[in-house]
């Protein structure tokens, strides 16, 4: 049987694999009948602008957008399921007139928008009958009254900028009132949990679904969250806070106990190991003094992100040098910091220890930072990727497990790379070569939540849904 052959749910099925735009065009160029399957609807399935739309060649650009989308009986505006709206002030209009054609919109991520149209995109938002994710960056909590109408979500993300309390009659309490019984993804920033853990008229209030929980607040003035985690979320196993929350009490030792990935401070992931926790994940914020890492973290973890932030004053390699005598099997590993010096011969050195070190361990997936190094000849772009690109060499060649590597350099931008395979399917030992913007983080995304494929998680989660 042919690929032309195949019934069009399959040939859907088989579309929804490749994950970029590239990619998608160049399967749409092999025959008329992809062409009709990729165009549209999965070319405008996912839509993901740039960060600045507000220059004049990325506006002519957009415009083919806007005359697809506005066109009489638009078949691009049905097929949209996922958009991300840029935070562009001259397209805000455009927004609020074209949404309400997007009739089978599931998912919307929407920054911050100082202005007047966002109650009204989220009154629109909320007659949406397929919308179940939904991500927002609000000022002020006022502006989510028109969110009371939701109901049904799956995944809700609200970050606000002016700290505000969660009650049950709030907007925010009442859409998750709502979903009680659908959500399984939310992450709340800066709010102060004020629902109780069961109600007169509504009974136990629990969200039995909920797997990913991040509570954050980073309003040093907010007094701590003394909130059961034990008795609202039940289920969750992924796990993100920061120092706001009484996550220590004796009722919430359960809820840490069975985490398989932890987002938070060192002392936190240090009690984790110490009830148990079978964590496989960690984004750890690290103190800026050298620690035994062995005493802090759990053997048996496959991905690590150590964030030094912005007032580091350790070596952050020369710390990761101590991971190799432990943590054999972890698979990916990631260092996130901000360098508030110049690079010197010193650091490359250390750099080149540190991976000399790390060969012994099993990582196929590396991201680090890279800082400028001095002079001014060195600031032209061709001469830094020259330097990131010797790295990546050093790389390959001295982790032989190594597999894909990502270089976040201070200008905010990333180069990833990736070891070649040869004719006959066998990885290269040293060549490698550079993949695109649009892929990268979707190679990064699947080596740091891979372990979620291992038949032990699998387990793990259907030990909590009989």
């Amino acid at each position: 049987m042919s690929l032309l052959d195949l019934n069009h749910d399959i040939l859907l099925g088989i579309c929804s694999l490749f994950k970029t735009r590239k990619s998608l065009l160049e399967l749409a160029l092999t025959c008329r009948t992809l062409h009709s399957v990729v165009i549209p609807a999965f070319l405008y399935e996912r839509l993901d602008f740039p960060h600045h739309l507000d220059n004049p060649t990325s506006l002519v650009r957009f415009r083919s957008f806007v005359d697809a989308i506005r066109a009489a009986d638009s078949v691009a505006a049905g097929a949209i399921r996922h958009i991300e709206v840029p935070d562009t002030e001259c397209l805000h209009s455009f927004w609020v007139e074209s949404i309400p054609s997007m009739r089978n919109l599931c998912s919307v991520t929407i920054p911050e928008w100082v202005d007047p149209f966002l109650p009204l995109i989220l009154k629109q938002l909320s007659a949406m009958p397929h919308l179940h994710t939904l991500s927002l960056d609000v000022e002020s909590y006022d502006c989510l009254g028109p969110l009371r109408e939701l109901s049904g979500l799956r995944s809700l993300s609200v970050f606000l900028i002016e700290a505000a309390e969660l009650t049950l009659d709030s907007a925010l309490g009442v859409v998750l009132l709502n979903s009680r019984d659908t959500l399984t993804i939310l992450s709340l920033e800066n709010f102060e949990w004020q629902i109780p853990t069961c109600s007169a008229a509504m009974g136990e209030l629990v969200w039995p679904n909920v797997v990913e929980l991040d509570i954050w607040n980073n309003n040093e003035d907010s007094p701590m969250m003394d909130l059961n985690l034990t008795h609202h979320f039940p289920s969750v196993r992924q796990f993100g806070c920061t120092e706001s929350m009484r996550w220590d009490r004796p009722f919430n030792a359960p809820f840490i106990s069975r985490l398989l990935s932890l987002d938070a401070p060192l002392h936190l992931v240090t009690f984790a190991k110490g009830i148990g926790a079978p964590l496989r994940r960690i984004v750890v914020y690290a103190p800026d003094e050298y620690v035994e890492l062995n005493s802090y973290l759990p053997p048996n973890i496959r991905s690590v992100t150590f964030d030094f932030g912005i007032t580091r004053t350790v070596d952050a390699l020369r710390q990761l040098e101590g991971l190799a005598a432990v943590f054999h099997k972890v698979t990916y590993l990631a260092v996130d910091y901000q360098l508030q010096d110049q690079l010197d011969s010193s650091d490359v050195i250390a750099k080149e220890s540190a991976l000399q070190s790390l060969s012994n361990l099993s990582v196929e997936c590396l991201s680090l930072p890279w800082p400028l190094s001095k002079g001014k000849d060195l600031d032209r772009h061709e001469d830094r990727h020259s330097h990131m690109q010797e790295f990546a060499a050093a790389a390959f060649q001295l982790m032989p497990s190594l597999q894909f590597a990502a270089l976040h350099s201070v200008y905010d931008h990333t180069t990833y790379w990736r070891r070649t395979v040869g004719a006959e399917g066998i990885l290269s030992q040293s060549g490698f070569s550079q993949v695109s913007d649009e892929e990268g983080p979707d190679y990064l995304d699947y080596y740091e939540w891979r372990w979620r494929d291992q038949p032990e998680y699998t387990s793990e989660l259907d030990a909590d849904h009989p």
